[in-house]
């Protein structure tokens, strides 16, 4: 019964406050109250951008909906007050690149970093192509010696192995050590 009480003559203090001092006590803009009776600060100070510097007798009062503010977010565009909170679309920090890794960091913005196609493997030539991410072709190994077989090691790259001795390389040539040589005639 005590708690009620005080309320109702806090209630009733607070109104009479507000009548006689209608621009504030204090510096508040105007008296606003916490459920103890201290005075809130500014109501601009902390209430955030869609809180008006109008106090309504126990909170500050909020901007109506719709009114443009900034919530402090590089990743929200066309910020607006709503419900008393100020937001906004979040922005598309897409490239349209298969070839970025695309965010969004609330303080700087959007950044699209390159994505590393690196395979590994040396027997590939690694690229990276927009519409489709990264592309890994088969590097050519071909010495266009008819007399070795080429081939590709993912340790160490290409490597040419000679062919059977006597391989024939043309009409009158075999292969011989690696090299297409001309056959002696008898």
């Amino acid at each position: 019964m005590r708690k009620l009480r005080a309320i109702e003559i806090l209630a009733a203090a607070t109104l009479i406050v507000a009548l006689w001092f209608p621009d504030g006590i204090a510096g508040n803009n105007p008296l606003c109250v916490d459920p103890d009776g201290n005075p809130f600060p500014d109501c601009d100070e902390g209430g955030g951008p869609c809180s008006t510097d109008a106090c309504s007798g126990v909170d500050c009062d909020e901007s109506p909906d719709g009114t443009p503010c900034d919530d402090g977010s590089a990743c929200t565009i066309d910020d607006s007050c709503t419900g008393g909170i100020c937001s906004g679309p979040v922005v598309s920090c897409d490239d349209n690149s298969l070839c970025t890794r695309d965010r969004c960091d609330v303080a700087s913005g959007c950044s699209n970093t390159p994505v590393s196609c690196d395979d590994q493997n040396v027997c590939t030539d690694d690229t990276c192509v927009a519409e489709e991410g990264c592309v890994y072709t088969p590097i050519n190994c071909d010495d266009s010696n008819q007399c070795t077989t080429d081939s590709c090691d993912t340790a160490n790259g290409c490597e040419s192995t000679n062919v059977p001795e006597g391989t024939a390389c043309g009409d009158t040539r075999i292969c011989v050590f690696g090299e297409c040589r001309d056959v002696a005639l008898n």
